[in-house]
């Protein structure tokens, strides 16, 4: 019984760990992707300076790029931090279990 608890918590802490490795990698490829994304609009915006409606247009959906970016940063942040928090207590878990399996 008491190496069917143990393996649980290492699974566990494992589905946690590769959680975080893969949102660590999606947040590093969707910050490649927010900086294309910014130089795409770069490029818009110095090559129709001249036209004003089309310029404040892109400036508009560049804006609400920059906003849609913003929420979904704190969002992964969020879930990267409860992620990291719940590790920390698996592994606290295994430490005192561990603990009590040594004066048994």
């Amino acid at each position: 019984m008491a190496d069917k608890k143990e393996r649980e918590l290492i699974d566990k802490i494992e589905e946690c760990e590769k959680a975080i490795r893969l949102l660590e990698d999606a947040e590093e490829e969707m910050g490649y992707q927010d900086r294309v994304t910014q130089d795409i609009f770069q490029d818009m915006l110095s090559r129709y300076q001249k036209d004003a409606e089309f310029h404040g247009k892109v400036l508009a959906l560049q804006q609400s790029v920059w906003e849609a970016k913003v929420f979904k940063d704190a969002k992964i942040s969020e879930a990267a931090q409860e992620l990291r928090d719940n590790l920390r207590k698996l592994k606290r878990e295994e430490e005192r279990y561990q603990e009590g399996q040594v004066w048994d």
